[in-house]
């Protein structure tokens, strides 16, 4: 066979295959044609076709506790969530206690399940955090917050919604443990109702005293004691009501506050004393950055080219750099007793612990290093860490007040059994 009979086989079977192809296209589309004239129902079924390629489930994994707000009372919520969105949804798994997540699943138009799932989230988001505290309170209030036959605590669960437990202790523990389970804000309101029980049984407690007992009672509290002597103090720190520093301004022995600072700038004026290396323990001169002044202290720590110092005359601790802010301290104020003693509140505890409120507000109380005088009278006990007790009070003018007792007026604390 030549090659132009080839090319003209070749060429005759394009032409076939064209008019193959373009006879089956017009066999479509005529087909097509006349199902739609004659087949009325083919446009919906094409677009219930379309419809179910865009059709999708999810599902969503929701912790066991957030459960219910998703489902709401006699499932509510779940009901409207579905209506508003356009889906189906449902939780596929029952409900088990021991189990802490359920799974929710989500049907429907693609737009339409992320909306619905946009919702869920923003439900989930809204839901609190559940936290635990454990408070403290004393042993011999947990029968009031009790109450008879558990009224008491049962109405407190029932006010805040809060779970409150009351823990096992030693027998010897004068404290008892309450685990208090909720949102921030249920465990405020359940300590607020425990707290004012613990203040009501303080309160119907001290009334119910002898009167031998209350007289000496009152006398510690409201005034003070003939037989003690009181002391004028400046308040130069504080803690909390259980740790702060007093200076006394009666000393009568060794070097004063105002001779040992004295000494300390007219060493620093006639002497760099740089110190080529510390120890923890080391006692230095230190510049306090409140007022740029130099202070006796002693090194509590060391970190590269910091320390944190202690300054003994008056209570406060901060970090200062190394070597800049430190100096040698002349021989003559090393052995010096501190002039910042630390004390304890002898006759109040705080109701669980001392709150930053209550602190703030002794601080008020006491005008802490505003160097304005309070009198103090000191017992011969020591607190447990080792703090001198004393008893505060505000003037010596007219009837002086015990500063304890505002603290107990605030509901910051109670006082102590005697």
């Amino acid at each position: 066979m030549t090659l132009l009979s080839k090319f003209s086989t070749a060429k005759l079977g394009l032409k076939i295959t064209v008019l193959c192809t373009t006879t089956t296209i017009c066999a479509f589309s005529l087909y097509l044609l006349f199902k739609k004239k004659f087949d009325p129902y083919e446009e919906d079924r094409l677009a219930k076709a379309a419809m179910q390629s865009q059709y999708t489930r999810i599902r969503i994994k929701v912790e066991q506790r957030k459960c219910g707000h998703i489902i709401g009372k006699d499932g509510m919520a779940i009901k409207a969530i579905a209506k508003e969105t356009g889906v189906q949804l449902h939780f596929v798994d029952e409900q088990d206690e021991s189990k802490t997540e359920r799974t929710l699943e989500i049907c429907g138009l693609r737009n339409k399940v992320i909306k619905a799932e946009l919702r869920i989230q923003e439900i989930l988001k809204s839901i609190p955090d559940i936290k635990k505290k454990i408070i403290h309170v004393p042993k011999k209030s947990v029968g009031c917050i009790i109450g008879k036959g558990g009224a008491t605590i049962l109405r407190m669960k029932q006010a805040t919604s809060c779970k409150i437990s009351i823990q096992k202790i030693p027998v010897e523990s004068k404290f008892n443990e309450i685990e208090l389970v909720g949102t921030e804000e249920q465990i405020d309101n359940a300590k607020r109702l425990i707290f004012d029980e613990v203040q009501e049984d303080s309160t119907r407690r001290f009334r119910q005293m002898p009167k031998e007992t209350v007289k000496k009672y009152m006398k510690v509290e409201d005034m003070i004691p003939t037989e003690i002597p009181y002391r004028k103090v400046f308040i130069s720190a504080i803690d909390n009501p259980g740790h702060f520093w007093c200076q006394f301004l009666d000393k009568d022995d060794g070097l004063t506050l105002e001779d040992i600072n004295t000494k300390i700038s007219e060493s620093l004026s006639k002497d760099d004393g740089e110190l080529p290396c510390l120890a923890i323990g080391d006692m230095v001169a230190g510049r306090f950055e409140f007022d740029d002044k130099w202070y006796r202290a002693r090194v509590n720590d060391i970190a590269d080219n910091k320390i944190d110092l202690y300054f003994v005359d008056y209570g406060d601790s901060e970090w200062v750099r190394f070597p800049e802010d430190v100096r040698k301290l002349p021989k003559a104020v090393e052995n010096c007793e501190y002039q910042a003693v630390e004390c304890c509140l002898a006759n109040v505890i705080p109701i669980d612990e001392w709150t930053d409120e209550a602190s703030q507000f002794f601080e008020e109380l006491t005008a802490c290093a505003k160097w304005q005088p309070r009198y103090l009278v000191e017992y011969k006990q020591k607190s447990e860490d080792g703090y001198k007790l004393v008893s505060l009070f505000d003037s010596l003018e007219g009837q002086p007040k015990c500063l304890e007792n505002y603290l107990v007026q605030r509901n910051y604390a109670i006082f102590k059994d005697r």
